[in-house]
């Protein structure tokens, strides 16, 4: 059992916000799934139920970045009338935006280091 108390509102999304502030905060990836759910008082299983890994975290935030960006898209009425060409610049300029509001996570999640190839299979 990870904690006691555990908040029973877990949700992906809560669970990706935890993870994302903790990265930000401290700068690396948490070391065990046990002490990242102790630390933010959520049960493992709770954790499991969402995802299988930090790995699996990492490539669902990129996912969601995805979704959103169509999810903005279909709220625009004319985007569907575009050209291909147009619905094309419009993604790019919309993600690149979303990516620009969560820049300090993309900067860590890319990184400077020589395996960015590796880091890059996250997207």
């Amino acid at each position: 059992m990870a904690t006691k108390g555990s908040d029973s509102k877990v949700t992906e999304d809560k669970i990706i916000e935890m993870y994302m502030d903790f990265v930000l905060e401290h700068e690396v990836h948490p070391k065990s799934i046990y002490k990242f759910c102790k630390e933010h008082k959520i049960k493992e299983p709770d954790f499991y139920a969402f995802f299988g890994s930090f790995s699996a975290i990492r490539k669902r935030i990129w996912t969601k970045f995805h979704d959103n960006t169509f999810a903005l898209l279909e709220k625009n009425k004319e985007y569907e009338s575009y050209s291909n060409k147009d619905k094309m610049l419009t993604y790019f300029y919309t993600i690149f935006e979303l990516l620009t509001l969560n820049r300090s996570y993309v900067l860590f999640s890319l990184g400077e280091d020589a395996q960015t190839k590796e880091k890059l299979a996250d997207l």
